[in-house]
């Protein structure tokens, strides 16, 4: 449910933040013990990543209890979530200004683990489209992209939710759900397509590319790697080549 609804004037552009172009690399740090324990360390391999390889974009997704100092090390970083309200007598809720006033970039919307009705989704990406912040919607599978496609987010992120931390790659198990997604929403949207769940090695990021996504969401490959600065520069390598 929308509390406190409201409608702002809409301008579509695809590239109406500014955003990037290149392959990119989104990071959802989640919420596992590590994310808190080893911020610094993931922020400063990230940065350095993106400093080394100009062609890929990397976006840190953080909790919102941690956007503040995720921003202090790394300037392109998401929230993983915002509520569908608007300011006002609200407890509990994060809305989209106060993603703004952190100096967030944008916010995962609809991930898996975290899901919003339609209406919702539609509030949040107008009013991020008014307030500047990117929107990358995630979808479970072709149709739901397709369908959230319309609501013309940055960028749309299909992601089936039995794959997501399995290891098992989106790419490899079901490769056709990508490419079928990516000319479906080519049709009728400008969103940028990435691909997620089971993402964890670099021909996943080779393989992603071939079937047509723009970048990879991913999560537990990254935060639990033993070396995230070198993981990160093997996943831009691949997309890179």
């Amino acid at each position: 449910m929308i509390i406190g609804f409201y409608e702002e004037p809409v301008v579509h552009s695809k590239k109406a933040h500014g955003a990037k172009e290149g392959f990119m690399i989104a990071l959802n740090l989640k919420a596992y013990e590590a994310t808190s324990a080893r911020l610094k360390e993931l922020c400063a391999a990230t940065k350095e990543a993106a400093a080394e390889y100009r062609k890929t974009r990397f976006i840190l997704c953080a909790p919102s209890i941690c956007l503040k100092d995720a921003l202090a090390r790394y300037p392109d970083v998401y929230a993983q979530g915002a509520d569908p309200v608007a300011p006002g007598a609200q407890t509990g809720k994060i809305t989209p200004e106060m993603l703004k006033f952190a100096g967030a970039k944008g916010s995962l919307i609809n991930h898996s683990e975290n899901r919003v009705q339609k209406e919702g989704i539609e509030f949040l990406v107008e009013k991020f489209r008014v307030l500047g912040l990117e929107s990358m919607v995630c979808a479970r599978d072709k149709a739901e992209s397709v369908e959230l496609s319309k609501l013309e987010p940055d960028f749309v992120a299909i992601e089936p939710p039995e794959l997501i931390g399995s290891g098992r790659s989106v790419t490899s198990v079901n490769p056709k759900v990508v490419s079928e997604a990516v000319e479906a929403i080519a049709a009728v949207s400008r969103s940028r397509v990435l691909c997620g769940a089971g993402i964890s090695i670099p021909k996943d990021v080779a393989a992603a590319k071939e079937l047509g996504a723009e970048g990879v969401l991913l999560a537990s490959a990254f935060v639990k790697s033993r070396e995230p600065l070198k993981f990160l520069q093997e996943f831009a390598s691949a997309a890179e080549q």
